[in-house]
């Protein structure tokens, strides 16, 4: 599995899912949707797990957008 395919699809369905990425990872039910979401979207990245996307959406967002990581999204 490429990262760059996770990567892409993470950052396209964070945009579109507008909340945090803490906030995705403080709270099980928007981890469970979030990591649905992904998994719905990708073929090629559909058998991974929640852990193996919350851990690369947590990674993005600590590289940060200028980066290549994720975008803020305030709330």
């Amino acid at each position: 599995m490429p990262d760059n395919s996770l990567d892409d699809a993470l950052r396209q369905l964070y945009r579109s899912f507008d909340v945090p990425a803490d906030e995705i990872i403080r709270q099980p039910h928007l981890t469970a949707k979030f990591c649905d979401e992904v998994r719905s979207a990708s073929g090629e990245i559909a058998g991974l797990g929640d852990d193996d996307i919350t851990r690369r959406l947590i990674q993005l967002r600590k590289r940060g957008e200028s980066s290549g990581g994720l975008p803020r999204i305030r709330r």
